[in-house]
């Protein structure tokens, strides 16, 4: 989710004091929020109504909105934004729901990368990691993802990384997601299998590319014209570089995406990941 440079008012939430915007996308605005009972910030994830769902889908009704609620009770990973609650505000036609999420005071990786340019490999296995990890915990629980990119990785106050938009997870093999979209640069390009739906191996390229991105500060080129990675970042383990790029081969009909969910995990370990 991005930063809107368009200065916006915020809606009257019940129960909240909005502060700054934290970010905008095609379905929702994300605030930051104070709980007046609490004094506690969350992140409050108001909806567009009548727009389309993040992954394409539905519109975004209410029951839509109480669907994302529903995946997200769940699930319970510590590298997984989560969400406490819905919460409806006036303001539109219809009325309008919010998201109430946990606040990652530490910013996104798309902004990290944007200041810094790149991260050392060391930087990136620390992110790397424990991304994979959550995308482990989601995928045992037959859930995708489906958008895995630097704007949906967050940080907590002390560094620790946060996978967000999990509400946007959908069932592995649902064949209703087939066209499911995601961020440019970041989705597998390789064809969806209608039958099968979305394939956790989607969401490995998704990571391999995160890996690419954070390394050398740009999305990866496609295969066809990708060069070896070791030439562009001469420091980086053989092992990583190697399962970044079988997660990045867009040839289903060999075995690296697969290999690549083991390895890029794996590999981020060896070459000095954090545990957990």
């Amino acid at each position: 989710m991005e930063i809107s440079q368009v200065p916006e008012v915020p809606p009257g939430v019940p129960g909240f004091a909005l502060g700054r915007m934290l970010g905008r996308g095609g379905s929702a605005t994300v605030w930051l929020a104070r709980e007046n009972r609490t004094g506690r910030n969350f992140a409050l994830k108001c909806f567009h109504p009548g727009k389309g769902g993040p992954a394409g889908g539905e519109p975004l009704t209410e029951e839509a909105v109480r669907r994302e609620i529903r995946i997200l009770s769940v699930l319970d990973h510590q590298h997984l934004v989560k969400a406490h609650d819905a919460v409806r505000f006036p303001g539109q036609p219809e009325g309008g729901t919010a998201l109430v999420m946990d606040y990652a005071p530490g910013g996104s990786l798309a902004g990290l990368v944007a200041s810094r340019g790149k991260l050392s490999v060391g930087e990136t296995v620390t992110v790397l990691t424990p991304i994979a990890q959550a995308l482990g915990y989601l995928h045992g629980k037959g859930f995708t993802h489906a958008d895995v990119s630097p704007g949906n990785v967050l940080f907590t106050g002390q560094g620790k990384p946060l996978l967000s938009d999990v509400g946007i997870a959908r069932m592995l093999g649902d064949p209703g997601c087939a066209a499911a979209s995601g961020t440019p640069g970041f989705v597998d390009p390789s064809p969806v299998d209608a039958v099968r739906g979305l394939q956790p191996e989607r969401d490995v390229y998704s990571t391999a590319a995160l890996g690419w991105f954070c390394l050398t500060g740009q999305a990866p080129p496609r295969t066809a014209g990708r060069p070896p990675l070791p030439l562009l970042v001469p420091d980086v383990p053989r092992e990583l570089a190697a399962a970044l790029e079988a997660g990045l081969n867009e040839d289903r009909g060999h075995p690296g995406p697969l290999y690549g969910g083991r390895a890029v995990r794996d590999a981020a370990g060896r070459s000095g990941g954090v545990d957990g």
